[in-house]
């Protein structure tokens, strides 16, 4: 039975993957194409990879930021890849960060010459921002962003103020973004505002980016799933208060990959990273999922 139970895990396995696209401002018009290429994961019995994050990049390659799931673990960690625009597939795999709780969302910013990463770590109960050595590839912690269990949070730069905009467990998914107020880096943020929308789009996607003279802020849509899509939003701070309108939606383009359109980070005007996901197995997958729910719903009757 055991060797049954792990062939059914197996082929209903959901797996992420990372693709890049050239960045245009038209990409907050509702019918402008997402032209997105996937990398190729030659790890991908070994772990998957999502929440990516753009670093450096080069004539050869991208530096990017991830979620690493190890299927031995089942935990995330933060990891650093090395992507190859000539073979257009991962090259190299570096552990950042591990810890006894999961981790994801590898959110950074840079500021005088440095890098600072505040990965998402909402199962340790707080928020701790890293300062990254570039050249030892090393992460240490300088401080706490927030005593609450934040989940993936943003730091928003705003008329010389510095804000975080986040949901929280266990309400991570609903319709509540907490703004939060960081006056330093080693000092905790303090709260500030809540805004409830009408639906389940409070969790962030990414970090803002400038387009046709707008703040845009990505944001997960999960009214049906986790994860389901994103939608761009218009953000506007007036008066002291964060307002939110509502531009584009986008899910998914890749086929086999329908379950989830998470993650979304602007580079430089240059590139955009996306991620996806869908079924390890995208034929058998969902058809072993559906007989196997029938059968429940058949059974409990």
């Amino acid at each position: 039975m055991s060797k049954i139970v792990e062939l059914y895990h197996n082929l209903i396995r959901r797996y992420w993957e990372i693709g890049v696209a050239s960045f245009s401002e038209d990409v907050i018009n509702e019918n402008h194409p997402l032209d997105i290429r996937w990398i190729r994961n030659p790890f991908e019995n070994e772990s998957w990879f999502a929440d990516p994050f753009i670093l450096l990049e080069n004539e050869d390659e991208f530096v990017i930021l991830v979620e690493e799931f190890p299927f031995t673990t089942a935990k995330g960690r933060i990891s650093r890849l090395i992507v190859s625009k000539s073979e257009w597939q991962i090259t190299d795999v570096k552990v950042l960060l591990e810890l006894d709780t999961h981790l994801s969302f590898p959110c950074y910013f840079r500021c005088e010459g440095k890098v600072y990463i505040y990965p998402e770590n909402s199962a340790s109960g707080t928020s701790t921002i890293y300062v990254y050595d570039e050249r030892k590839e090393e992460l240490s912690p300088i401080g706490t962003l927030n005593e609450n269990p934040l989940t993936d949070a943003v730091i928003y730069d705003i008329e010389g103020c510095k804000f975080v905009l986040s949901t929280q467990h266990p309400r991570e998914n609903k319709n509540q973004l907490d703004v939060y107020r960081l006056d330093g880096l080693k000092s905790e943020s303090t709260p500030c505002q809540t805004i409830t929308f009408t639906e389940n789009i409070a969790r962030n996607a990414g970090i803002s980016f400038l387009a046709k003279g707008k703040l845009i802020r990505p944001a997960q849509i999960s009214n049906h799933g986790y994860g389901e899509g994103l939608v761009l939003q218009e953000v506007e701070y007036t008066a002291g208060k964060f307002e939110f309108t509502n531009l584009r939606r986008l899910y998914s383009p890749l086929h086999k990959c329908p379950l989830a359109f998470h993650t979304m980070n602007v580079f430089e005007d240059r590139y955009i990273i996306y991620d996806a996901q869908g079924y390890k197995h995208p034929v058998l997958g969902p058809m072993v999922e559906s007989v196997a729910t029938f059968t429940k719903n058949i059974l409990k009757k």
